[in-house]
């Protein structure tokens, strides 16, 4: 079982994957993180590299603070299971992935969520929140 986490550092995580320098892919099996980083992307491919690598490694799970309306979508339909990281710490919510402490993200928590609106209420498609 695999679990991807966007990373600012190698043991940090970034807000969401779209302000990531690397992602990390945690084998729970294995117990190893495989950091893979983003700086040979350019920004308007980072997306798909992210996700088709993803898949090709079969991550079944994601866990970050943020996500995006759209990302969400993808993942969910995709069948990834997508998780609300507690705080920033990359072992802390590996711990507490394993100890089934996390919470599953859901599309409310993204319009909840101030850091993801643009002010321009049609990113989302619901009234602006701030």
């Amino acid at each position: 079982m695999k679990i991807a986490l966007p990373l600012i550092s190698e043991s940090e995580l970034a807000s969401d994957f779209s302000k990531s320098s690397y992602v990390g892919i945690y084998d729970v099996v294995e117990g190893n993180l495989n950091v893979i980083s983003l700086a040979s992307q350019s920004m308007t491919t980072i997306q798909s590299f992210i996700f088709e690598t993803m898949k090709s490694l079969d991550t079944q799970w994601v866990i970050s603070p943020n996500f995006s309306f759209m990302a969400l979508r993808v993942f969910k339909e995709n069948k990834i299971n997508v998780l609300k990281a507690s705080g920033t710490n990359l072992n802390e919510n590996i711990d507490f992935f394993k100890t089934g402490i996390l919470v599953p993200f859901s599309a409310f928590d993204v319009f909840m969520s101030s850091q993801n609106c643009t002010d321009v209420c049609s990113t989302c498609g619901s009234q602006c929140l701030k």
